[in-house]
């Protein structure tokens, strides 16, 4: 043709079916030798010379099996790939790209399936491998193709479940939370450092009447929110920002500090729990449960005076019985953990 670029191998005409047609979204690797790509469905690999920047293609992998081995053969396909353009398959639509902290997982956000699909990532070479994926449509959870794990408020076509249509995606939480948005909504995935597992843990919309969003102090029907048309996000430390294109803004959305659960020794008519914190913070405790005296039934300071990462509450003379314990962190910038840890003992 015009010869302004190099084919990959599968190039067509139009760059239909080739694995490479409507390139939407890339991401490079940390360490600068991978960089991948979604498009129409297709999640593509290319290796990157860190001197030179120069990238060698090294192939795609689809949802939809026109571009798989039974089609095209451009791409080589997930386990759930469909002929639909990969509707239901998990990986339909592709449109975002986040890369974990430590660079050992690929997170892609799927449109057309609702989803956000996880791919190990070797980091020696920086090949890929489709795990699974979490949706909000119950066509593609267990009751529909069984492509994907369902999240509990699933809806059919995923309109008003609370995991947003993918379109933009930010990491965040020091790697420990992958933050999904369009429209007024943003949702948070946590992520298991460890093997990069998606576990969804609530939403923030700012459209009034959502059934399963917290709704912003600001929330409207229509423009006027300040979280109206979500068009990208940032992340950086403990702040998420949203750029709001309807409302012509930028939200600021505080990250809460995560609470968690270190150990818990109970002995007799004794407990001693210890928790820490994602970031400095100070601690409240309760405990719930038989014989528990009403004032320790409230939320009461705990662990520490000051702002700290860990703490411990000790409770004596404890009557028998079922007791559950809850504590939680509200950081240097007041906000509060939503979700605090939890401890259940007899």
């Amino acid at each position: 043709g015009s010869g302004a670029c190099t084919e990959i191998p599968s190039a067509t005409q139009n760059g239909v079916g080739s694995g490479l047609d409507g390139l939407g979204s890339i991401v490079l690797s940390d360490d600068g030798t991978s960089l991948y790509g979604v498009a129409y469905g297709d999640v593509v690999r290319f290796d990157r010379d860190p001197d030179t920047g120069a990238l060698t293609y090294r192939g795609c992998i689809t949802g939809d099996q026109r571009r798989g081995p039974s089609g095209s053969g451009a791409c080589s396909e997930i386990p759930t790939a469909t002929a639909q353009q990969g509707q239901r398959s998990g990986l339909g639509g592709t449109v975002s790209l986040a890369l974990s902290a430590n660079a050992r997982s690929l997170y892609v956000g799927a449109a057309y399936s609702d989803a956000i699909a996880r791919f190990d990532r070797d980091p020696a070479t920086g090949a890929i491998t489709f795990v699974g994926c979490l949706t909000g449509d119950i066509r593609v959870g267990h009751s529909g193709s069984g492509a994907c794990h369902q999240i509990r408020s699933a809806t059919k076509g995923g309109s008003g479940s609370g995991l947003p249509w993918p379109y933009y995606m930010a990491l965040g939480g020091d790697g420990g939370s992958l933050y999904v948005a369009s429209g007024s909504t943003v949702a948070r995935i946590r992520l298991k450092r460890a093997t990069g597992s998606l576990h969804y843990a609530g939403c923030l919309t700012g459209y009034k009447g959502f059934d399963h969003c917290k709704e912003i102090r600001t929330a409207a029907r229509f423009r006027g929110s300040g979280l109206r048309g979500i068009s990208d996000l940032a992340a950086s430390g403990s702040t998420l920002y949203a750029a709001a294109q309807d409302d012509g803004d930028i939200a600021t959305l505080a990250i809460a500090p995560q609470t968690k659960i270190r150990g818990a020794k109970i002995h007799r008519h004794r407990a001693l729990v210890r928790f820490k914190a994602g970031s400095a913070s100070k601690f409240k405790c309760k405990l719930k449960g038989e014989g528990v005296p009403k004032h320790l039934r409230r939320w009461r300071r705990c662990g520490s005076h000051g702002f700290r990462h860990k703490g411990r509450q000790v409770y004596r003379g404890l009557r028998p019985g079922k007791k559950v314990f809850r504590v939680r962190a509200t950081d240097r910038a007041h906000t509060t953990d939503p979700t605090p840890a939890k401890a259940r003992w007899r």
